[in-house]
């Protein structure tokens, strides 16, 4: 009983953050197939997951995080630990819509593209109403083609990470154990 329940425990520890994080580096690598005529419910189902794994993952690393320091530093393991969240957020999204933004930039446009039309899709959508309308079209479809080639890239480099994260949690949290876990 007691015993088996903390076995059960650390190896949930484990197999949680280890799996939440596959299950996210997954469906990061399934968004790099999807194509512009991908419907919403694939899409939908994709980044379900990718809500479904971080939730798992992140609520016990933040269970494992607070159990490995005594109550009275609490407080400061919290505090650390949700900055480091923070600011791996922050720099997972600059470094992602780098690639994203790098990809987009360097596309392919028809002559008298205006340089605007470069800065983002919402920008080449504007641009192109004061286009002719073959360069509009050709021009939306260059900026379209690169802006999901980007994704692609960065959903790939995402989900490399995620992966890799996952495979060094699966070996880093074995034996990890929660204190009062029954």
């Amino acid at each position: 009983g007691l015993v088996a329940g903390r076995a059960a425990r650390r190896y949930s520890v484990r197999a949680v953050v280890s799996g939440g994080l596959a299950a996210v580096g997954v469906a990061l690598a399934a968004l790099t197939t999807l194509s512009q005529s991908t419907g919403y419910p694939i899409l939908g189902a994709a980044l379900l997951v990718v809500g479904i794994g971080a939730g798992f993952s992140f609520t016990v690393t933040a269970d494992v995080i607070l159990s490995s320091v005594p109550k009275d530093q609490a407080g400061a393991a919290s505090a650390v630990s949700e900055t480091a969240y923070e600011l791996g957020a922050a720099l997972g999204i600059a470094l992602l819509g780098s690639i994203v933004t790098g990809v987009y930039r360097g596309f392919t446009a028809p002559p008298g593209t205006p340089a605007a039309a470069r800065e983002s899709l919402g920008a080449a959508v504007e641009a192109s109403t004061t286009m002719p309308a073959p360069t509009a079209t050709a021009m939306l479809t260059a900026a379209r083609d690169s802006f999901t080639h980007g994704l692609h890239l960065a959903s790939g480099a995402g989900a490399a990470v995620l992966l890799a994260t996952a495979l060094a949690a699966w070996f880093l949290l074995k034996g990890q154990k929660l204190e009062g876990a029954a």
